[in-house]
This record gives structure tokens, C-alpha cells and sequence, in this order.
């Protein structure tokens, strides 16, 4: 039986091959003229949308007052549990009031602050709930100040990789609320 031939053209040794196909894209010869110009003197439209500050419109499901007042909180709670905390916030709820969670107030600065009916303080919820220093693990209440977590972690010989500003009256849940955790995290 004969073998086949060896088909050049699927190669580029007889230029046949993949010259071809590029070499029909580039013109022979030089421009006869100059290139059209733009048609306009402003420039198009551009490319990305138009932004503005941030909460242009009311958010849905905030109430947002017509008379353009700002008024004070009307009440300030301090549940000394969890189970407190919830019967607070159900009735906010129930009543239709806004409410605003308050630790201590370090990053009060942070935010648009709105008005609020109920401010709900944090601080008598703290304290460390659980610590497993073999599991590298420690389950605290959103009231408890940095520096308490740092000294109960201290004594297993531990630390808390965050470095917030004001450590002495931050709590751990403002911390995690603001994402004001410090440098430590850039380390």
C-alpha cells in the first residue's frame, strides 16, 4: 500500500500556510488622504455612570421624617441580658420605632447618624461567655470593652490581633460594627 504525500500547504514553507490570511489585511501602498475627523467638538458621552453621595434616596424600609426636623432619641435602654434585649426589640417593633444600637459610643462619629426613637445601650450586656484556649476560641457579649477581652486572654497567654482606637472604652461588638479593628490586621 502507498503512503500519502506530504501536504505543504498545512505548513508556512511554501508561504501557502498561515501568511496567507494576514497578509490580505495590510494595505499596499500609502494613504491617498487624511483621515476623517471626529464630526463634533464635544466629546461623547461617558463610558461609566454619573456617581453621587451615597443615600441619594431613602433606603426602603427607613422611615424617613417629611418635616426635616432632626429630633432627640425619646428613650434609652440598658437590658441587662440577652433575653431583656429581645422583649426591647420586639416591642420596637410592634410600636413601629426605630431603634439604634449603642455601645459606647467611641465610633459614634462613624456613619450617617440618624435620629432614633430607642437607643439601645450595650453596656451591662458584656462579660466572657466562653474560652477555649486549646482551640484558640472565646465567645464574648457584644458590650465587653477590648481591654477585659485582652486581659482574660492574656491570662491563657493570648492576645486579640486588634489595636481599635480608644482600646480602654471600645467594646467588641462597635469594633466589629465600625470595622475599626486598627493596624494590627495589616501585619
Amino acid at each position: 500500500m502507498r503512503r500519502s504525500r506530504r501536504l505543504d500547504h498545512r505548513r508556512a514553507r511554501c508561504r501557502h500556510g498561515k501568511e496567507l490570511l494576514h497578509a490580505t489585511a495590510i494595505p499596499i501602498g500609502r494613504p491617498r488622504r487624511d483621515d476623517a475627523g471626529e464630526g463634533r467638538v464635544r466629546s461623547g458621552r461617558p463610558d461609566e455612570p454619573g456617581e453621587d453621595l451615597p443615600h441619594s434616596q431613602p433606603l426602603p424600609g427607613v422611615r424617613v421624617r417629611r418635616d426635616g426636623a432632626v429630633s432627640a432619641t425619646l428613650a434609652r435602654a440598658v437590658p441587662a441580658n440577652a433575653a431583656e434585649c429581645g422583649e426591647i426589640l420586639a416591642d420596637a417593633t410592634r410600636n413601629h420605632r426605630t431603634v439604634r444600637v449603642c455601645g459606647s459610643g467611641t465610633k459614634s462619629y462613624v456613619g450617617d447618624i440618624e435620629p432614633a426613637d430607642v437607643e439601645l445601650g450595650t453596656s451591662a450586656i458584656a462579660g466572657v461567655v466562653d474560652h477555649v484556649p486549646a482551640d484558640l476560641t472565646v465567645t464574648v457579649r457584644a458590650g465587653t470593652r477590648i481591654t477585659h477581652l485582652a486581659a482574660a486572654l492574656a491570662r491563657a497567654g493570648q492576645f486579640l490581633p486588634l489595636d481599635p482606637p480608644h482600646p480602654d472604652d471600645a467594646t467588641i461588638g462597635g469594633v466589629i460594627a465600625a470595622n475599626s479593628n486598627g493596624f494590627w490586621r495589616t501585619r
